[in-house]
């Protein structure tokens, strides 16, 4: 599974633009493509700040993807207002949960590690500390470990059922390794079909 992650640093006040697009424009279009697995949105209201996760079988599906995208990416950029996008690639390399029954009051927190090992140890490692620890909280819904090997990037996607149980589950998943950024979100949309 690969994921496409594209942050987008908007205005606060245009965020349920931006999430009505993405609901209306970006997950039909996405969804019919080969390969999709479908989205997830996180929205942090105060800040403006969007993540939008679109999920791919495997790497030729996201690369093919690449171009069909770019046109709606700039336009929910437009929607939301925002000034600046990134877009990384990441290859799942580990992941629990399930997709929830009820959608509603999802909370989510993506973590940036600065891996004290190789890429593979420190993969190695969120597979055998962080994903058991996880999974064992009240309210966790799903957890994805993610590897971007070409710039040294490992990074975690947690969601929770409820706001509740994100802020209990603060600080309670480590691997042993530093966090250098962490950003919590609602999660707006949680579209996401799981392997098998």
């Amino acid at each position: 599974m690969w994921l496409r992650v594209t942050v987008f640093r908007g205005d606060p006040e245009r965020v349920d633009a931006g999430i009505v697009f993405v609901r209306d424009e970006v997950l039909p279009f996405t969804s019919k493509m080969k390969g999709s697995l479908g989205l997830v949105m996180g929205v942090d209201r105060s800040s403006g700040r969007a993540a939008v996760l679109t999920c791919w079988d495997d790497r030729a599906s996201l690369d093919a993807s690449h171009q069909a995208v770019v046109a709606r990416r700039a336009s929910a950029g437009r929607e939301i207002g925002s000034g600046e996008t990134t877009v990384e690639r990441f290859e799942v390399i580990g992941m629990d949960g399930h997709r929830p029954d009820r959608p509603g009051d999802l909370w989510a927190r993506v973590t940036r590690f600065e891996p004290t090992a190789d890429l593979d140890t420190a993969a190695s490692s969120f597979l055998a500390d962080a994903v058991p620890a996880f999974s064992a909280l009240d309210g966790a819904a799903m957890i994805l470990g993610m590897v971007d090997r070409e710039n040294g990037v490992v990074q975690s996607f947690e969601a929770f059922t409820g706001y509740d149980a994100l802020v209990a589950a603060r600080g309670a998943v480590s691997d042993g390794q530093a966090a250098s950024e962490v950003h919590e979100m609602e999660l707006a949309l949680f579209e996401l079909t799981m392997p098998s």
